[in-house]
């Protein structure tokens, strides 16, 4: 679970900024006390979060906006100059996807090159998905689902 907004700097455990529970809802990670041993920008409000399958937990937060990769609750990648990338971003072949506003993009991870992409249904036409910014677009692991308030799509490679 993360927490963001206000809720990192009253007390208590979502001052942490995102936490695991054990299936009891024992705590067994905190990443704000992670972050402050392994010299990590702590959250002040986690905008994207991706938890996969394969146990990844990937992060983009505020205020530096780095993207942090972990795995089984340790660092594998710190991108530290990455940027904001909205509320959602998928991963996928060395590259994040993401929506900012309507515009889909990608970003290199070893470049950080971002790049507008087309995003298209079957018959050729642009998605545009709904302008919500919590109901429009949600991501999953190398997955993004986009709502277009007609239809839901799902991104494929």
């Amino acid at each position: 679970m993360s927490y963001f907004d206000e809720g990192v700097f009253g007390g208590g455990i979502g001052s942490q900024g995102l936490v695991c529970f054990d299936s009891t809802g024992v705590p067994t990670f905190r990443y704000g006390d992670f972050a402050e041993q392994n010299g990590l920008p702590m959250i002040c409000d986690c905008y994207a979060m991706n938890a996969t399958p394969s146990g990844d937990v990937w992060l983009n937060y505020y205020t530096d906006f780095p993207l942090v990769r972990l795995h089984d609750c340790l660092i594998q990648n710190v991108w530290r100059d990455f940027g904001v990338m909205g509320n959602n971003f998928a991963i996928r072949d060395g590259a994040a996807l993401h929506v900012r506003d309507t515009k889909f993009m990608t970003k290199d991870l070893e470049h950080h090159q971002p790049m507008d992409i087309n995003a298209i249904d079957e018959g050729g036409f642009n998605l545009t998905p709904i302008s919500s910014p919590h109901l429009g677009v949600a991501a999953r692991a190398a997955s993004l689902v986009i709502n277009t308030g007609t239809a839901i799509y799902e991104s494929i490679a």
